[in-house]
C-alpha cells in the first residue's frame, strides 16, 4: 500500500490501559504520521487528533473514563470537532449505556446502548475475521470494498442507533452495528490495526479525513 501523501503531524492516543496501543501506534507510524501516547489530558498539546482503543470490560473501563477523560473528550470531539477514532472498547465507551456487569451509564456521545450479542450455539467472545456492509458512501471505508473482512474481538455491541449518517454492520448470530460514522466521530467495533490491508485503509482514511470534505 502506498503511503498517504499528506497526514497530520500528530495523533493522540489514549492510553486507558486497556488497549492494543502499541499495534495502534505501529499502524499509525507507518502510515507516516507522528503519535503520542497519552495517559493524562495535560499532554494533548497540539494533537489534532484522538484514537481511543480499548478490549476488555465496560464497566472496569468507564469510571476511570469518565473520571479522568470525560470533559476532556466532549470537549474536543463535540465543541472543537477533532477528529475521533474509537476502537472496539473505544466504540463502546461513547455510547448512552453498557450493560457488562451491570447497567452502567457511558459517555453519551453515540445514542445507542451497548449489549451482550445473542449467539444462539456460537461461542463468545466473537473472536476473528467478519465481513462489514455499510449502507452508502463514506469517508471512512474510502477505497474499501463493500462486504470487506475485519478482525474482531468481543462479546458485546451496538444493536441499534439514532441519527447516524453511516452505520457499518455484521452478523454473529444476530446482526450488530461495526462501525459508525457521524459527522467527526469514527468508531468501529473492529480493530482495523489488526486488519491488514483494508484496515490500513480505514485508518489512512482517517488520519487524512477533514471535516467538511466531500
Amino acid at each position: 500500500m502506498n503511503k498517504p501523501k499528506s497526514i497530520p503531524p500528530q495523533v493522540a492516543i489514549i492510553d486507558i490501559g486497556m488497549g492494543n496501543i502499541t499495534s495502534v501506534r505501529n499502524a499509525v507510524e507507518y502510515l507516516g504520521s507522528n503519535t503520542q501516547v497519552i495517559n493524562s489530558p495535560d499532554q494533548f498539546g497540539s494533537c489534532d487528533r484522538i484514537i481511543l482503543p480499548g478490549v476488555g470490560s465496560f464497566s472496569e473501563a468507564i469510571t476511570e473514563v469518565k473520571e479522568k477523560w470525560q470533559t476532556f473528550l466532549v470537549h474536543q470531539i463535540k465543541e472543537n470537532k477533532k477528529p475521533f477514532l474509537g476502537i472496539c472498547l473505544g466504540m463502546q465507551l461513547l455510547t448512552n449505556k453498557g450493560t457488562e456487569g451491570g447497567d452502567n451509564p457511558g459517555l453519551g456521545l453515540l445514542d445507542a446502548e451497548t449489549t451482550k450479542l445473542k449467539v444462539k450455539n456460537l461461542k463468545l467472545p466473537h473472536i476473528g475475521w467478519n465481513s462489514v456492509s455499510y449502507n452508502h458512501e463514506s469517508r471512512m471505508f474510502k477505497n474499501i470494498s463493500e462486504k470487506s473482512d475485519f478482525y474482531f474481538l468481543h462479546s458485546y455491541a451496538l444493536k441499534k442507533i439514532a441519527n447516524a449518517p453511516l452505520v457499518g454492520i455484521s452478523s454473529y448470530g444476530e446482526k450488530f452495528i461495526s462501525a459508525v460514522e457521524l459527522d467527526n466521530i469514527w468508531v468501529t467495533q473492529f480493530h482495523p490495526e489488526k486488519s491488514q490491508v483494508v484496515g490500513l485503509q480505514l485508518i489512512r482514511n482517517f488520519l487524512e479525513y477533514s471535516l467538511g470534505d466531500d
